[in-house]
């Protein structure tokens, strides 16, 4: 198997999602200033983010193959039905090792679903343009529950200043890298009856929405540090940085990979940087 093949497998079959996933987790732990580990819990948010994203690509190469992953999604259809079936296996094992936050878990896992069950109808939904602003922000509050309340229930952590701190953080961070993938999909989200600030915002009013999204995750990098007081929270500016320069770089850019390494990526930077937190 050559190396573009694994490369395109790694990142197109969503392992550095998950990876991203299971270090957001982690960085919940650090940011608590928490040093227990709970490997069933970073297992699980690991393969339950698999399950989730490839299930959805798989059905949606079912519909349209108008990008290079669905493409990959329909012509590896056979290993990803045989792959989705044992992450499930996986998944269904460490969710009863998580028994003690299973409604938790199960409501998890409706939030994911509801975002995928469109897929099974034969024909597209066409959403009230009420939803508009819907899709962009609700991925984000799915990364919040699974990478960060999810391990707040699991230390029983009480709510205070710090934790909604890291809540409205984690927020920003994914929906602001999905407003990067709703401004690449704007015209195909358009044709699926999908509204989002990207199709209909001009373009100079989205980018002055996408900056004002920027300010609100500055203004929370600011209460991180005020609420911890670790000088080592101002680090969190720099994935704001580079996500403006992705945004700009996707005015110009469409090819796959561009948004599953970088755009991504910043959710991995975020989670990284926080290691210096523990030196």
């Amino acid at each position: 198997m050559s190396l573009n093949l694994l490369l395109k497998a790694f990142f197109y079959h969503h392992i550095f999602m998950a990876i991203c996933a299971l270090a957001l987790c982690w960085q919940t732990f650090v940011l608590l200033n928490q040093s227990a580990l709970n490997n069933h819990l970073y297992l699980f948010v690991f393969f339950a983010t698999l399950l989730s994203y490839n299930t959805h690509f798989f059905l949606a190469a079912k519909k349209s193959t108008s990008s290079l992953q669905l493409q990959w999604f329909y012509q590896t259809k056979k290993i990803t039905l045989l792959f989705n079936r044992i992450v499930l296996i996986v998944s269904a094992y460490y969710f009863y090792l998580l028994k003690d936050i299973v409604v938790y878990i199960l409501l998890a896992a409706f939030l994911n679903a509801t975002y995928t069950a469109p897929l099974l109808f034969k024909n597209a939904l066409k959403l009230p343009l009420a939803f508009t602003f819907v899709k962009s922000y609700f991925i984000g509050f799915t990364w919040v529950f699974a990478t960060a309340i999810l391990p707040m229930l699991v230390l029983q952590q009480k709510t205070g200043l710090p934790e909604m701190a890291v809540l409205i953080h984690r927020f920003l961070l994914v929906s602001i890298a999905t407003l990067i993938f709703d401004y690449r999909d704007k015209l195909r989200d358009l044709e699926l009856g999908v509204h989002t600030p990207a199709n209909k915002m001009k373009e100079h009013e989205f980018q002055w929405f996408f900056i004002f999204n920027l300010l609100l995750m500055a203004a929370s990098v600011i209460v991180l540090y005020l609420s911890t007081k670790q000088p080592e929270q101002w680090l969190q500016l720099l994935p704001c940085a580079f996500l403006w320069w992705a945004f700009l770089q996707s005015k110009k850019r469409t090819d796959d990979l561009f948004y599953l390494t970088l755009v991504d990526g910043a959710l991995f930077l975020s989670a990284l940087l926080s290691i210096f937190l523990l030196i």
